[in-house]
């Protein structure tokens, strides 16, 4: 991203992060309230964080990273599992 987007572009995008990071935190433990205490709790926290955090590498994918810009990979291959996908970014 850092060739791709302007260093204005990359300082707002991280401060959007940080914020998203807090988001990400709250939504878990919103989502997982009714297990506190529970067995359950880290298995709802847990999921809820790699939800949110696949929902946002898409999010991130579709809005930044774009290759000839044309397409980027996530409309390529709207059926790419997250894990497919955090591969081939690492390995494009």
């Amino acid at each position: 991203l850092k060739t791709q987007l302007s260093s204005s572009e990359m300082k707002a995008l991280k401060n959007e992060e940080i914020n998203w990071i807090n988001y990400r935190d709250k939504t878990a433990e919103n989502d997982a309230r009714d297990f506190d205490g529970g067995s359950n709790y880290p298995v709802v926290y847990n999921g809820s964080l790699a939800t949110t955090t696949k929902d946002r590498c898409y999010e991130l994918v579709n809005n930044y990273m774009k290759w000839n810009n044309i397409i980027t990979k996530k409309e390529m291959f709207p059926n790419i599992s997250f894990f497919d996908l955090n591969i081939w970014l690492h390995i494009t």
